[in-house]
């Protein structure tokens, strides 16, 4: 909960108590979390900068035409992603299914079912707050499991007990099929590979010295937030090694350099050895798009992360390149 989207789960508390507490309980209810706050913001507080001051946020950014759209597409679908990944095709019914997961709202909105406030306000809230936050920035932490996956607890109590005041069997329905689409979706699949950042950070530290100039080529720069995949593969190695602009000289690709850019490649090839972060492929379209006319040494690759390669020098022979 130190987290700043967190936020969303507060709120869900606060309105809470503020809707079905009475008396001294709301009080000390509020009081809590209002002190909880100011034990947040003075001691994090002097350390919370902007992301965009830290980071950046072009990794997650994405074309604002139409962006509104697919945010509410990626929240609709989001209570199912919480029991199941589903494969690209059967998006579009889990997002029927979340339609008929308006169901708790209208028993709660209706009188019948009060006892569902705090499950409906903490999913509503915490995906809510994230929502807004790609609206206002054009990003997609929604389509993100981890940015909210805190909400996963009230869509587990919702899908538990909505139904559970009828007193035919129809109430085992919904927790049942919950349970089947989760076992279905754990069984169906093979293991998870998690990219080996940490083996792609040590090799870099292995084999670049300071001051020499590392490329992160994008995976697909015809995706509509271009640097997504370059900035990711930056950020997620400086946590395994000491690669820092300060001490090595890092340039995020996501097209075809400019002549300024391929001026400077050229350059540092000259003086010292350019390395590229990119796909495992040398060969790859993506690869070549953002790098056209240069000659990649093979590098060892990295699970999922991608692979370390050297910008070959031209022979002394070689006419210049146009």
């Amino acid at each position: 909960m130190t987290h700043y989207f967190a936020s969303g789960a507060a709120a869900a508390l606060g309105l809470y108590a503020v809707l079905r507490l009475h008396g001294r309980a709301r009080t000390f209810a509020i009081g809590s979390l209002l002190a909880a706050v100011v034990v947040f913001l003075a001691v994090w507080g002097p350390f919370i900068k902007p992301k965009d001051a830290q980071i950046g946020l072009e990794w997650l950014r994405e074309n604002p035409q139409g962006h509104v759209i697919r945010t509410l597409g990626r929240a609709a679908v989001l209570p199912v992603r919480f029991f199941a990944e589903l494969p690209r095709g059967l998006l579009r019914l889990s997002e029927l299914a979340t339609i008929a997961g308006l169901l708790p709202l209208y028993l709660l909105l209706s009188g019948k079912r009060r006892d569902l406030l705090l499950p409906v306000l903490w999913v509503i809230c915490i995906i809510g707050s994230v929502a807004m936050l790609d609206v206002v920035r054009s990003t997609y932490q929604l389509g993100i499991s981890r940015y909210t996956l805190l909400a996963a607890p009230g869509a587990f109590m919702l899908a538990a007990a909505s139904l559970w005041h009828l007193r035919h069997p129809w109430r085992h329905a919904v927790p049942a099929a919950a349970v089947l689409l989760s076992a279905v979706a754990t069984f169906r699949g093979g293991p998870f590979e998690k990219p080996d950042w940490r083996g792609l950070g040590a090799e870099i530290g292995r084999r670049v010295a300071p001051g020499e100039l590392v490329v992160f080529a994008a995976r697909d720069p015809a995706r509509v937030g271009p640097l997504w995949q370059a900035q990711r593969r930056y950020i997620c190695v400086r946590r395994y090694t000491e690669l820092a602009e300060s001490v090595h000289l890092v340039l995020l690709l996501s097209a075809p350099p400019s002549d300024e850019v391929r001026r400077r490649i050229d350059a540092a090839v000259a003086d010292s050895q350019v390395w590229v972060v990119a796909d495992s492929d040398p060969k790859s379209p993506d690869t070549l798009s953002v790098l056209p006319g240069y000659r990649l040494e093979t590098g060892a690759a990295f699970g999922g992360a991608g692979a370390l390669f050297r910008i070959v020098p031209p022979s002394p022979s070689a006419p210049p390149r146009s």
